[in-house]
């Protein structure tokens, strides 16, 4: 994931709730959004309210906020694999 960048968007306010949000840039011929997607839902249990590791607050939820419906309906179908195979006791 070298060719892939970070930027932490300013948190904000919405519905009363603080967020904490990334936004990442990348190369799709380099690093698909699959491949961040499987990254995501390596990287911690989705099913977790308010909590990512050892940090909890509402504003630790998970979210994916995507740029078309493709990226939407392969999120979607993530999703529904993922909570098919039954990873965590809850589901996404």
């Amino acid at each position: 994931m070298r060719d892939a960048t970070a930027a932490w968007v300013e948190g904000k306010k919405v519905a009363g709730l603080k967020l904490e949000v990334v936004r990442i840039a990348f190369d799709p011929a380099v690093l698909t959004f699959a491949d961040l997607l499987r990254v995501f839902f390596t990287i911690h249990d989705p099913t977790t309210l308010n909590r990512q590791g050892n940090d909890v607050g509402t504003q630790y939820r998970s979210a994916i906020f995507t740029h078309s419906p493709e990226q939407k309906a392969a999120a979607e179908r993530t999703i529904a694999a993922l909570n098919e195979a039954k990873l965590w006791p809850n589901k996404i």
